[in-house]
């Protein structure tokens, strides 16, 4: 009920001539009172309809009609797919400001910011693509959060399992992303659309190293992997030669190249950058969930960066094990894939990180 509404009404009750004077307090009263809840309702009925839209910022969503061949030209940046939030009046403009104060409180390691569930209506299966490594479990954990939906996987991990992903194994429309470093199964017509998870193979062959010496929430210090023994453990991580015959070292120029081929040109898909995430949480979360066609409760938004962590999120310092030929090499390809995703989706695609650096 809008404003000048009520004022109508109250003016009406004041000018009508009723015998019972306590009857027209008692009205009045009854108004004003519902005045007072309208204006000072609770902030968790602000939601930011975000559903028909795409934020129009860094790595625009890639349409199979909007894409152009990899070996063809730069793409005119004017022709991205673009758009802007869809933000609900109680809420303002998000970019710029929130109506509501929001304090960060600490969360117990098993809590979450909404209860989560399976979803009741089937939603379209959404591959959350990335190589080992690329932070693909913290995705998942923002995704929950955010949503309140639980998300699936092709794996059975009962790690994750057990540890905050009822959802590890299922991947049907009960979940809201599927979880997969399985490539070559992205253009088998399993999903209707696609997120593709990129971070710096600098990071991601050391995270994954990491996962390996000592599960998903493993640390390591640049003092462990000075010692003979775990130097000598990560080289022979890195010459290692994968399944599908591909050297370590090559798996992520070859499985990025095949994503943004094989996906791009079948299917709806979103790029999120993994350093995006670290640097500009917000606005990333407010992007998936308008390509996964969910609104966002702006409770839920600050819970979500308040509570980002997680518990699969791993915490260590910032070192560079790398030899100068391993450099030079994943140097070199991350060049190919900069250039990839500038013929296939335009300047906003691009890594948002120095090249050759972590």
């Amino acid at each position: 009920m809008q404003w000048h509404t009520l004022k109508h009404y109250i003016l009406f009750i004041s000018d009508f001539k009723m015998r019972n004077k306590s009857f027209k307090v008692i009205i009045l009263s009854a108004i004003l009172v519902i005045l007072l809840i309208l204006c000072l309702r609770p902030h968790s009925n602000t939601i930011i309809n975000v559903s028909n839209s795409v934020f129009n910022h860094q790595n625009d969503v890639i349409y199979p009609e909007d894409r152009t061949d990899i070996k063809g030209d730069s793409k005119d940046e004017s022709n991205h797919i673009s758009g802007n939030i869809n933000i609900s009046n109680d809420v303002g403009d998000m970019n710029r400001r929130v109506l509501y104060d929001y304090t960060c409180e600490p969360m117990d390691s098993n809590s979450t910011c909404q209860p989560l569930k399976f979803s009741k209506r089937l939603l379209p299966v959404t591959a959350l693509y990335s190589l080992p490594g690329s932070g693909n479990t913290w995705m998942r954990h923002l995704i929950q959060q955010i949503t309140g939906i639980y998300t699936g996987s092709v794996y059975n991990d009962t790690d994750l399992l057990q540890n905050g992903f009822p959802g590890e194994g299922i991947k049907d429309g009960k979940v809201v992303v599927v979880k997969t470093h399985r490539v070559q199964t992205l253009d088998k017509g399993d999903y209707k659309q696609a997120i593709i998870l990129l971070r710096n193979p600098f990071e991601a062959y050391l995270a994954e190293f990491k996962r390996h010496f000592g599960g998903h929430t493993s640390g390591i210090t640049k003092e462990m992997l000075n010692q003979t023994r775990m130097r000598y453990g990560f080289n022979n991580f890195m010459r290692n030669t994968l399944k599908n015959g591909v050297t370590r070292i090559d798996s992520w120029l070859n499985a990025t190249l095949s994503a943004l081929n094989i996906v791009s040109s079948d299917i709806p898909t979103l790029i999120i950058h993994y350093d995006n995430l670290k640097t500009n949480l917000k606005q990333e979360l407010i992007r998936i969930c308008s390509f996964l066609g969910l609104n966002i409760w702006v409770d839920d938004l600050q819970c979500t960066i308040c509570n980002a962590e997680g518990n699969h999120h791993r915490k260590s310092e910032r070192f560079f094990p790398y030899t100068k030929g391993q450099t030079m090499n994943i140097t070199a390809h991350i060049k190919i894939v900069n250039e990839t995703l500038r013929a296939t989706c335009g300047e906003s695609c691009t890594l948002p990180y120095v090249v050759g650096k972590v």
